[in-house]
């Protein structure tokens, strides 16, 4: 196929040769499509947001509050009694107090802490104080930072004085721990990973490489400490010194960090950097009971107090939904294909 622009401008073209696969087809026309819907997905937004102009924009955060609680009246028009299709009564949950029920799932960047603060705003507003919440949170861990933010989230809980319950289904290590470790109670499953209580920062440095193609780094800083360890040179010892004595820092920070939740743990045994088996950290001091948090649902149900499920809901616009669709179907294409070459996609 050719396609030529017909003006006195150079022609543009874009050629299939014969011997390409209705597969390689396909994968172009993807890739077209999603650059296409990007496209579309940002005009919209930039008309929604007031047609793309600079300025400061004010948004009434009080109807933000009170589309909360408008949400959460709701779903206490029927709090009497609870009642399943048949009309029967399951459980009588008159004078019992609410259970919030949030998940946690962290990535990397603790980007995720976002909804969990919309989430914890929500509980604060319309919680009583004999009310609790069980969060469950799964986490390998990731940026200190970031799940500092996490941790200080679900701190806002306690200080409003409510009870704060952590459940660990699989995993909630080193950053996921240091959120966990906040609460009243931790409970995880017998082969949970916990704790991981510790510090790493790996660099890679490929000087090297870059001098392979003739290309030479130069960082140019203001202030001695401004710039330590980079990936595009060999650090100094002086550098590699500097970096260390940062991981200590924070690794006592850390350390200080759950010491304040649990100051009976052994510290030459949890604060290794070892991620323990639920069963195991039991021992140690640092989750409190085994169990799961589908136990711990259905006991609270049974025992006749009322489980409300907090949840951030994302709109998104036709064109966000449909870019997602398809970026996830070439992927699948691209891993097709991959797989079918014997070659390990991971």
């Amino acid at each position: 196929m050719l396609f030529k622009n017909r003006r006195n401008k150079p022609s543009f073209s874009v050629k299939v040769v014969q011997d390409a696969t209705f597969l390689d087809v396909l994968k172009v026309l993807l890739l077209v499509a999603v650059v296409a819907i990007g496209g579309l997905h940002y005009y919209q937004k930039n008309i929604s947001e007031g047609g793309g102009a600079n300025g400061v924009v004010f948004k009434n955060m009080s109807k933000t509050y009170s589309n909360m609680e408008s949400s959460f009246n709701s779903v206490m028009i029927n709090k009497e009694q609870e009642k399943i299709d048949s009309g029967s009564v399951v459980v009588d949950h008159t004078g019992k107090h609410n259970v919030f029920y949030v998940e946690y799932n962290g990535t990397l960047m603790a980007s995720e802490v976002v909804y969990l603060k919309e989430k914890i705003d929500a509980i604060i507003l319309k919680s009583n104080p004999e009310d609790e919440v069980l969060i469950k949170i799964t986490s390998p861990g990731g940026a200190v930072s970031g799940y500092g933010l996490v941790a200080s989230q679900i701190n806002r809980l306690k200080v409003a004085g409510i009870k704060v319950t952590a459940v660990v289904d699989t995993v909630a290590a080193s950053g996921g721990y240091m959120a966990a470790v906040v609460a009243d109670e931790i409970v995880a499953a017998p082969f949970a990973m916990v704790g991981s209580i510790g510090v790493v920062a790996n660099v890679m440095i490929y000087e090297d490489f870059l001098k392979n193609f003739g290309v030479e780094s130069r960082v140019y800083t203001a202030g001695e400490s401004k710039r330590s360890v980079v990936p595009t040179r060999i650090p100094t010892p002086e550098e590699e010194a500097k970096l260390k004595k940062q991981l200590e820092d924070i690794h006592t920070n850390f350390k200080n960090h759950v010491l304040g939740y649990r100051p009976d743990v052994d510290e030459s045994k949890v604060f290794t950097g070892e991620a323990f088996l639920a069963s195991d950290a039991l021992n140690l001091g640092l989750v409190d009971r085994i169990g799961t948090s589908d136990e711990l649902l259905l006991d609270m149900y049974k025992d006749g107090q009322r489980i409300i499920k907090v949840q951030f809901i994302v709109q998104d616009d036709f064109s966000s939904s449909m870019a997602k669709e398809i970026s996830a179907a070439f992927v699948d294409t691209i891993k097709t294909e991959i797989f079918s070459n014997n070659i390990i996609y991971q």
